[in-house]
């Protein structure tokens, strides 16, 4: 039996299409050398990548080494309150002078900020401390320094008895003619025939005729410890004789009984001058 010889097929490929095949057999074959030949840091010359060539939010915190970022790194006024977290800035974080009043929101510290001591003298502006920012008995001897406080720093009557220790106050500390008789504990008062207060009275001072002769003199303070002494006299210039007699006021330890009598011992109206030492 004869054989036929097998059909022989010529294929016939254009310049053009016999160099695209050859590009995508070399792409095919060399994409794992690609991969494999991937660019690493070792390969990046030290400061040779720039900020533009880093897309913006491609770099992580795990990114950056620990540490590694100082302030230069850091353009200023480039992080604001959101780029930090609560708590995580401490003193160590800060240079001294480094935080200024521009820094620090209104009312944004508070005692529990402050070390004990830290804030002296240079720290506060003259005048920056009210009465706002002081608790009640929060300044003691210990942070007043010897003449610091003035007149101009007392608004009137905000020293009592109870701010003053004994011996505390001398002659520097009080200007000539300064005191009241009511703040040396001497009270007086001047009155007049039917009752009324002279122009020497002290402040405070009320004063009743209850009959002839007989009259209540209140200085408004508790004076039934004190000493009391009376003359008779006016106001004035003019004299005036009589006798006179002071006794506690039954029922009212702020107040004098007076009573004034001619010379005979007999009740008369009469001005007189009432001085209470306690």
């Amino acid at each position: 039996m004869h054989k036929t010889p097998p059909r022989q097929i010529q294929v016939t490929v254009a310049p053009a299409h016999l160099v695209a095949v050859l590009l995508v057999a070399i792409v095919l074959m060399s994409g794992s050398a690609v991969a494999a030949a991937a660019i690493t840091g070792a390969q990046i010359k030290n400061g040779t990548l720039t900020g533009k060539d880093v897309k913006n939010g491609s770099l992580k915190g795990k990114d950056v080494k620990d540490g590694s970022l100082q302030a230069a790194d850091v353009l200023k006024s480039s992080l604001t309150g959101a780029e930090v977290a609560d708590g995580t800035i401490e003193g160590s974080d800060l240079s001294d002078g480094g935080v200024t009043s521009v820094d620090v929101a209104n009312d944004a510290l508070v005692a529990g900020d402050l070390a004990a001591n830290s804030v002296g003298a240079g720290e506060i502006a003259p005048d920056a401390v009210g009465q706002s920012e002081l608790a009640t008995d929060s300044v003691g001897q210990s942070e007043l320094g010897s003449n610091s406080v003035g007149q101009s720093e007392l608004a009137s009557d905000s020293v009592g008895a109870s701010e003053l220790l004994d011996g505390s106050v001398d002659q520097t500390e009080v200007v000539d003619y300064g005191l009241t008789n009511q703040d040396i504990a001497v009270l007086h008062a001047q009155v007049a025939a039917d009752g009324t207060l002279g122009p020497n009275s002290g402040l405070g001072v009320t004063a009743t005729r209850l009959n002839e002769g007989n009259y209540e003199v209140d200085f408004n303070v508790a004076i039934a410890s004190c000493t009391f002494v009376a003359t008779v006299g006016p106001s004035d210039d003019s004299f005036v004789t009589g006798q006179v007699y002071v006794r506690d006021r039954a029922g009212n330890n702020q107040a004098v009984f007076v009573d004034t009598n001619n010379a005979d011992g007999s009740n008369s109206d009469k001005p007189f001058h009432l001085v209470v030492v306690c």
